[in-house]
């Protein structure tokens, strides 16, 4: 018979090889090539801001928020499913410029998003975040079209995708000519997490 650490080494060993086993969004393909055009449902996803030089620091406070280090943080104390992908974006943050100057301005930071299990369809529903630098959002029904790639994720191989993805939209008159990639709302979906064998890493740009 196995025991729960025999169970627990098989599932961190078919992580290693691609094989995660997590629930992800569902969705209606509309087109395969050359690219993936999908039509997805409304979901729900924890996100948080990155701060330059520590983007390290989401993933972990995510992971605390649904429970995976310990007792989870929030209001419910209650564990949530971890799901797939992990989404990373860039948006835009109101900041206050001074005490003097309650003046909001606009800056591009990095978020990251966890998507929260798919029996959340109220807000309501959702535990509430006890720390602060969490929110819970609800991403509208959307048509995404969709640049695979494998491997490490960095900015520049995700810049490169965009750029060839938009490539393929006007030529096929889906966006104008004079559209740019940095005027696209547009993000980066992780399916795996860095233990992953890098080719076997599914990684994608919608």
């Amino acid at each position: 018979s196995f025991s729960s650490n025999d169970n627990l080494k098989f599932i961190t060993m078919g992580i290693v090889f691609g094989v995660t086993g997590t629930k992800e969004p569902t969705f209606s393909l509309l087109q395969s090539v050359p690219f993936e055009v999908r039509e997805y449902q409304p979901y729900f996803v924890a996100e948080v801001f990155m701060n330059p030089g520590k983007e390290n620091e989401a993933f972990p406070i995510l992971a605390k928020y649904i429970g995976v280090f310990g007792d989870p943080q929030n209001k419910l104390k209650k564990a949530l499913s971890m799901t797939a992908p992990v989404i990373t974006k860039d948006e835009m943050q109101s900041e206050k410029m001074s005490m003097t100057a309650p003046v909001l301005t606009d800056s591009k930071k990095k978020k990251m998003g966890f998507v929260l299990p798919f029996e959340y369809t109220k807000r309501e529903d959702i535990p509430d975040p006890t720390d602060e630098r969490v929110n819970i959002k609800e991403i509208p029904p959307k048509v995404v079209a969709v640049s695979k790639f494998s491997g490490w994720f960095s900015q520049d191989v995700a810049d490169k995708h965009l750029d060839d993805l938009c490539t393929k939209l006007k030529k096929d008159h889906i966006i104008e000519e004079d559209i740019t990639a940095a005027t696209l709302d547009w993000c980066v979906a992780q399916y795996h997490p860095p233990f992953t064998i890098p080719f076997l890493r599914r990684n994608e740009v919608w």
